[in-house]
């Protein structure tokens, strides 16, 4: 086992803190994934008007759902906008494939910063009144970019505000405006505000993102997005249009061919290549049959080939595969389909969801393999909760800090002190976008005063190559290389229902 780094091996940029339930998952690196399945069952949440339908918490078959917040003013525009003739250039197909989350700064002051508006004004969200910079706002001269002025640069935030994710991504939108509130308080970056808008990506349907992507290059500096079939959208256009993009998940056989995308979580090919040394010497099952089962989206799909060849190399035997669907409500048919075949380890490549009816299903009818996966997908406090205790024992990849390390208690500060109401600090899954949106803070900072969308990537290229941070393993970027970050973490279920990282420190292998 190779361990490249421990919290108390890690330095980070002093960043004062004053301060995901159910779903986001927006894995919310979450991975939530489209596509049919086929001839296997296609069922899933139901939806009306474009709006995925509140899963009752009486119903085993769903996942539970608290009460959301008051509501913030947004704007979607997902359906209004359309550009004929537009599609999203294909991505290339070539391979590709760290310090543990440390300790978070003390709380600062109490007063909570404001609330995100509807994103309608020029200038966007988050400007508000704070101290002087330290230095003086660059001139109008320097200001070449779209979502660049003097004093503020903005953002644009891709989440779920229709399809099935729809309610389980409610507060991403308020954790990057709470972590950009904790910057404003400081005065901005190099004399710059920081703002955002949120656009709808329909839980990754194609059409939405083609209308908001359009709007979204006209106003905003960068792309932010976490589900992983919105990103492979979005990638697409963000190398035309050139945006930079920090996507939380992406596949590895298309992420050496794109200039302006960059993940901070190792990338699902990246984690497959690790996962059989995980079984084997970590899991100690090495002498089990083993299955995929899997969502059919691009990067699940990748991974599952890299898995399957490195499981060969490593003399493990995968003997069936088994897709899913996103949304998939009952599973009853691929458990059956993994126990009729004896399979003594099953790898879930799925978001919450799937996840959680494979479990769920697997327990009803006596099927008790070893189960695992990869991070960030299902390894979140709401397939804990959804599985009824299903989940307890799992042990599986990660990587991102859960919510009892340093980095998570830092999270529930920033959101306790500025959203205390939104219930955001007690979901796990929103650490992920908090973590995203500190690589873009950091992004930010390294680029400088002069800040152009050439020099954003430039400086993620060559000032963030192996950066070393509490919040993710450290990257590999540089010109012609997006290898990313090449080492993950060990999360178990549960301890009083949650997932806990229970071993610090990144590896690369096992």
């Amino acid at each position: 086992m190779n361990i490249i780094a421990t919290r108390e091996h890690v330095t980070r940029r002093p960043f004062p803190v004053t301060t995901l339930s159910i779903g986001v998952v927006l894995t919310l690196t979450l991975s939530a994934c489209a596509g049919s399945v086929g001839k296997y069952r296609n069922a899933g949440i139901s939806v009306t008007d474009g709006q995925a339908a509140a899963p009752d918490v009486g119903d085993v078959n769903q996942l539970a759902v608290p009460s959301a917040p008051t509501e913030t003013a947004t704007e979607s525009g997902a359906t209004a906008l359309t550009e004929p003739g537009r599609t999203a250039p294909p991505l290339a197909n070539t391979s590709a494939p760290g310090s543990q989350p440390g300790s978070a700064a003390q709380p600062g002051g109490s007063n909570a910063g404001p609330a995100p508006t509807s994103g309608d004004s020029e200038e966007g969200r988050g400007a508000e009144e704070s101290p002087a910079p330290e230095q003086p706002p660059p001139s109008q001269e320097q200001v070449r970019e779209v979502g660049v002025t003097p004093g503020q640069v903005t953002l644009g935030l891709f989440y779920p505000k229709t399809g099935a994710y729809a309610t389980y991504a409610r507060n991403a939108e308020l954790v990057v405006q709470a972590a950009f509130n904790e910057v404003n308080e400081r005065g901005g970056i190099h004399g710059r505000k920081l703002a955002v808008k949120s656009y709808d990506d329909g839980t990754g349907d194609a059409g939405t993102i083609r209308a908001n992507e359009r709007r979204a290059r006209d106003e905003t500096f960068a792309f932010l997005s976490l589900i992983s079939q919105s990103n492979e959208i979005l990638a697409g256009f963000v190398e035309q249009d050139r945006v930079p993009f920090v996507a939380g998940n992406i596949s590895g056989e298309q992420a050496r061919q794109l200039r302006y995308t960059f993940t901070p979580f190792p990338y699902w090919t990246t984690q497959a290549r690790i996962l059989p040394g995980f079984i084997k010497n970590h899991l100690r099952a090495g002498d089990r049959t083993i299955a995929v089962v899997f969502e059919t989206s691009g990067p699940a799909q990748d991974a599952k080939e890299v898995f399957k060849a490195t499981a060969a190399e490593q003399g493990l035997e995968v003997v069936f595969e088994q897709p899913i669907d996103r949304n998939q409500a009952t599973c009853a048919n691929e458990v059956n389909n993994l126990q009729s075949r004896n399979v003594g380890v099953v790898f879930v490549m799925a978001g919450p969801i799937g996840a959680s009816c494979m479990l769920r299903d697997g327990r009803t009818l006596g099927y008790d393999p070893i189960w695992t996966g990869v991070g960030a997908s299902w390894n979140l406090d709401i397939t804990a909760t959804a599985t009824g205790g299903a989940a307890d024992g799992i042990e599986t990849l990660g990587v991102a800090p859960t919510l009892e390390t340093p980095v998570g208690r830092e999270f529930a500060q920033v959101m306790q002190k500025h959203y205390p109401d939104s219930g955001a600090e007690t979901e796990d899954a929103m650490v992920l976008i908090y973590v995203m949106t500190q690589f873009y803070i950091e992004a930010l900072e390294q680029t400088g005063q002069s800040l152009t969308r050439e020099t954003f990537v430039s400086a993620i290229e060559t000032k963030m190559n192996g950066w070393q941070t509490p919040y993710v393993p450290p990257p590999r970027f540089g010109p012609g290389d997006r290898s990313g970050a090449d080492a993950v973490s060990v999360t178990r279920c549960c301890v009083d229902g949650r997932w806990v990282t229970p071993d610090p420190g990144w590896r690369t292998s096992f």
